[in-house]
């Protein structure tokens, strides 16, 4: 079964690796460099996942995953929020606003896949990328 996720980042190098540590598995993989085309994209495709980055250049990133959270389209999706900051009020802040983990950068590979794999099976197959 082919999942879709969402990745809302604005670096593209990030967006990049999220792609090769999904390379090989049967999912799609869609990103939105804006908060605002985020919640958008996900009210409308419905991904299985998202995964948000916190720091986004049009909005705070809890607030968007708060939105995500409430809105009736979305609150359903799980998301998983990823920062390079290394603070335990941050993550309360994404975890109180609806994120279902906090994962922090640099992104150990096998960690990120198990994390993902807890809320999507991800099949071995061919990731693609949109």
């Amino acid at each position: 079964m082919t999942h879709n996720i969402l990745y809302i980042e604005d670096n593209p190098l990030n967006i990049t690796l999220i792609e090769r540590f999904l390379k090989s598995y049967d999912c799609v993989l869609s990103s939105e460099y804006h908060a605002t085309s985020g919640v958008r994209r996900a009210t409308i495709t419905q991904p299985d996942l998202i995964i948000a980055d916190v720091h986004l250049p049009d909005e705070n990133g809890v607030a968007m995953i708060r939105k995500l959270s409430k809105q009736e389209q979305t609150q359903h999706i799980p998301i998983i929020a990823l920062t390079a900051m290394d603070s335990l009020s941050l993550e309360k802040q994404c975890l109180d606003a609806g994120a279902v983990e906090f994962l922090k950068k640099p992104i150990n590979r096998t960690d990120f896949i198990e994390t993902v794999s807890n809320y999507i099976t991800l099949a071995a197959g061919v990731a693609k990328t949109v």
